[in-house]
Parts: C-alpha cells; sequence; structure tokens
C-alpha cells in the first residue's frame, strides 16, 4: 500500500470518529442553552435544587470587563451541573439570573414578571460614593434615637474640600483649624489605592489644596480612569490613623462581606472574610510619599501587586491570611483573650448593622434584587475599631490565601441563597418564611443582622446586651461595698 493510501485511509478512521464527537458536543451545547423559566422551589428539597432547575447566567464582555473573576466564580458553581449558559450579547433581556458589574446594565425585560439580578439599584451611589455616603451617615446621626452609636465613633474625623471654590470653604476651614499633623486625601472618584496620598504637616496640606485648586482653575483635570468616569471637584480630607494595630510589624485590615439578600422584605447577612496586611513593614516615614511610602501604608491587593516581593511565592503569602489564622495571631501577639476578641467583632458587626439600618430606609425595593459588598476596616493599637471604605464591585478572586479560602464558598453561597430565597415570589410567602429563616433556609457562614420580616437589627441586640452587663456589673460593685469592704471614695 503507498504512502498516499495509507495517509487517505487513517483521515477516514478519523473523520469516522470525529462524527459521534460532533454530535455529542451539539447534543451538550442544545442542554445547556435549554433554559427553564424561574420557579418557585420547593424548599424541602432543596438539595436537588440546581440540578433541578436551569438559569440563564450573564456577563457583559466576560472576558474584559473587571467583574470576570467574580463570573467566574459562578459559573464554577453553576457548570457541575451545567445550569447556566453565557450571553455576551449586551441588548439581551430574557435573563433569569444575572451576575453583572454595574447596576444600570440589569436591563430586566418586560415579558417577564421576575429576574434575579446582582444590583440594587441605587446602593452604590448611597454607599459606594464617598461623600453621599457620608452624608447619609451625617443625616441618620441627626435622625435616629433608637441607638446610642454614632458615625463620629467609628468614622476618623472627616472634611470634604469643594475644589471648585476658590476661597476658603467651612470644610476647609474646620480642617485648617485643627492644625494637627498627618491626613489622608482620597479621590472619591477613584478606587484601589489611586488618587490616595498622605501629608504631614497643615502647611503641605493648604500647599496640597491650593495646587489642586489652581489646576481646577486653569481646566488641568485629573486623569480619568475610565473613558466615561466623570470628573470630581470634591476631595475628602480624613484623619489618617497614626496607630495602627500590627501584625508582625505590618499593617492590615480586615475586609468583611454584607449580603443584602432581599429587599421585600430586608434580609442582610455579614461574613467575617478574610484579613489583608501589607507586605512591606510599617512606619510614619512618609516623604517622600512614592510607591514605596504606598506600600507600608495601603493594604488593598491591588496596591500590594506592585511591590517587587509579589512575585516571589513566600512574600505573596504574607499579604493576607484568613479570618480564624488572624483571631489566632491576636491572641498569640497582642494576648487577646475570649472577652476582647468578642467585643472587638461585635464592634464590627455593630457598626455593619448601623451602616445599612441608614441605607435602607433609602434603597430601592426592586423584586429579586440582591447585592454583595465589601466592607472594609482597621483596629489601631487601642483596639478601637475603624471603618475605612464599603466596595460595591468586592473582588471574589483567588489571588491570595484570604481569597482562595473565602472566595469560591461565598460565589456558591451567593447561587445556593438568592436562588432558594428569590424563589419564592410571593412577598407573602417569602415573609412568613423568614419568620424562622433558619428553619427554612441554609444560611450557614453567614449571621443575620437585619430581618425585616422579624423586626429585628442586630444593632438593638447588642446594645441591649451592653445595658444588662454594665446594670450586673454596677449590682456585684454594690454587692461588694456591702460586705464591708469600703468604697475607693471613703479611703
Amino acid at each position: 500500500m503507498g504512502k498516499k493510501s495509507q495517509q487517505k485511509q487513517l483521515a477516514n478512521q478519523q473523520n469516522q470518529l470525529k462524527k459521534p464527537l460532533i454530535i455529542l458536543s451539539i447534543l451538550s451545547v442544545l442542554l445547556i442553552i435549554y433554559v427553564y423559566n424561574t420557579s418557585v422551589y420547593d424548599l424541602h428539597q432543596f438539595e436537588n435544587l440546581i440540578k433541578e432547575n436551569e438559569i440563564i447566567h450573564y456577563c457583559q464582555n466576560f472576558s474584559q470587563c473587571n467583574g470576570s473573576q467574580n463570573c467566574q466564580k459562578f459559573m464554577t458553581h453553576c457548570n457541575e451541573c451545567q445550569d447556566y449558559k453565557l450571553v455576551s450579547d449586551p441588548r439581551f433581556q430574557e435573563w433569569d439570573f444575572k451576575w453583572d458589574f454595574y447596576h444600570f446594565r440589569l436591563n430586566y425585560s418586560k415579558n417577564k414578571t421576575f429576574q434575579i439580578g446582582n444590583k440594587i439599584q441605587n446602593l452604590q451611589d448611597l454607599l459606594g460614593e464617598k461623600i453621599n455616603f457620608l452624608e447619609l451617615l451625617k443625616n441618620f446621626d441627626k435622625k435616629q434615637t433608637q441607638y446610642k452609636l454614632k458615625s463620629s465613633k467609628f468614622i476618623p474625623q472627616t472634611y470634604v474640600v469643594n475644589l471648585r471654590n476658590q476661597s476658603i470653604g467651612e470644610d476647609e476651614q474646620k480642617l485648617y483649624d485643627t492644625n494637627q499633623k498627618y491626613w489622608i486625601f482620597k479621590d472619591p472618584s477613584k478606587y484601589g489605592g489611586e488618587g490616595i496620598v498622605i501629608l504631614e504637616t497643615m502647611k503641605e496640606i493648604k500647599d496640597y489644596i491650593k495646587n489642586l485648586k489652581t489646576n481646577i482653575k486653569n481646566n488641568i483635570l485629573p486623569k480619568q480612569q475610565t473613558k466615561n468616569q466623570k470628573i470630581d471637584y470634591d476631595v475628602i480630607v480624613q484623619k489618617y490613623i497614626e496607630n495602627p494595630l500590627l501584625l508582625q510589624n505590618r499593617k492590615f485590615d480586615i475586609r468583611n462581606f454584607v449580603l443584602v439578600a432581599s429587599t421585600e422584605p430586608f434580609l442582610v447577612l455579614f461574613n467575617d472574610g478574610y484579613i489583608r496586611k501589607t507586605i512591606e513593614n510599617f512606619d510614619m516615614n512618609i516623604k517622600p510619599f512614592n510607591q514605596q511610602v504606598q506600600l507600608k501604608h495601603l493594604t488593598n491587593t491591588s496596591m500590594q501587586e506592585k511591590s517587587p516581593k509579589w512575585n516571589i511565592k513566600s512574600e505573596q503569602d504574607k499579604h493576607s491570611c484568613t479570618y480564624e489564622q488572624y483571631l489566632k495571631e491576636l491572641k498569640f501577639e497582642h494576648n487577646m483573650n475570649e472577652e476582647q476578641i468578642g467585643k472587638m467583632k461585635n464592634e464590627i458587626v455593630r457598626i455593619v448593622a448601623y451602616i445599612f439600618a441608614a441605607a435602607i430606609e433609602k434603597l430601592d425595593r426592586y423584586p429579586g434584587s440582591f447585592h454583595l459588598t465589601g466592607l472594609d476596616f482597621m483596629l489601631d493599637d487601642n483596639f478601637k475599631v475603624y471603618f475605612l471604605e464599603a466596595n460595591q464591585n468586592p473582588r471574589l478572586q483567588e489571588k491570595h490565601i484570604g481569597e482562595k479560602h473565602v472566595s469560591p464558598q461565598i460565589a456558591e453561597d451567593l447561587v445556593d441563597i438568592e436562588l432558594q430565597l428569590q424563589g419564592i415570589q410571593d412577598k407573602v410567602e417569602r415573609n412568613r418564611l423568614l419568620q424562622n429563616p433558619h428553619k427554612y433556609f441554609n444560611l450557614k457562614g453567614w449571621e443575620i443582622l437585619i430581618n425585616e420580616a422579624q423586626n429585628y437589627n442586630i444593632l438593638s441586640e447588642i446594645e441591649q446586651n451592653e445595658l444588662k452587663t454594665q446594670s450586673k456589673r454596677i449590682q456585684n460593685d454594690n454587692i461588694t461595698d456591702t460586705t464591708g469592704n469600703k468604697n475607693i471614695q471613703d479611703l
């Protein structure tokens, strides 16, 4: 047999083998593309939920958008049961479940009565826009009388300077009157550590603000991060925490996650998240303020990735740890006991509950909407808790230990919780089941902060427990006094 004949026979054999594979591939694609409409799910058979109900998973510009890593996490979870299809057409509206980076791209269909989308329309504006967020809390502080907590207890001293005002504004003058050292400047329109400057003396601060105002006056505008991004003419100036609590001489923050799982009624859930640390050791030598200084002060991953040490695995592993490891380090390095750790955790939860209590009054209630937020906190060396910022598009990647531990579970939880919860389209029935949420819903790994169906806010519970503890302590002191021990005032 000639060489050409052998090659022809081999090609025929390969073609014969390809035919069934092609048919199988076509059938697989058709199976994935066939999508059931969202229906009311049987809560008692939830373990079969995803297997029995297919969903459309949609992410615009999947390969390019900043949320693509988050989308990948959801796809990985859904792919086990082949219950999604990826749609890249931005005009597509017939989705059942949609994850997108921007709230304005949740293009709802007029033909579907119920769709599950990962953005609450105005939550980004309320919590994600720094100036709006400060105004929200300021107004809530004045209005509410139910809670003892006020935002001044957990947000460092903050001023907003209007750069279009060539004279000295009210907030600007208050800043100068403090005559304190070390302030951090935050550009409200930027994120990921961009647009942040730390200055030491008040003269440096005045000169810096004057230079910004001169640039605005001369139409020298700040560089935009995206083509459609608006220019911000305000700058946030905040008292820098000079004495942060350190772990192995490095600064850290706590990235918690909050899920607004439902808006009708409101259900707000909390997850401990993970810890992010600087790779470089901390010190207050900030001059000149360059990238090397930023690496000692800014803990976010997008900043730490710029470190020359990031490509060294042993150094990269220093950047984060799990929440459980963090608690161990607190006990070992700072001799914190269980009671102190409990107070720290309660304070964080208390602050989160206060923030969302302020936001809930103004949030859009759209059927099927939910929202994942990342909240960042830090502690000073007296264990005082400070709130840093809210991220409305928290990354669910796996670039470091903390993310690898948390991101896959959160992605899985979101799909499970939302399909289970939002699948109950009848508001009255959903409200009834949320009267006893742990009985009917799988919320493992999440703590309930607010449950409107029960008229419950954990903040009230924490403050009531504190009053009981104080009352008990006073009673014990009185008992001690009556046993014959002298009161200190009598000595």
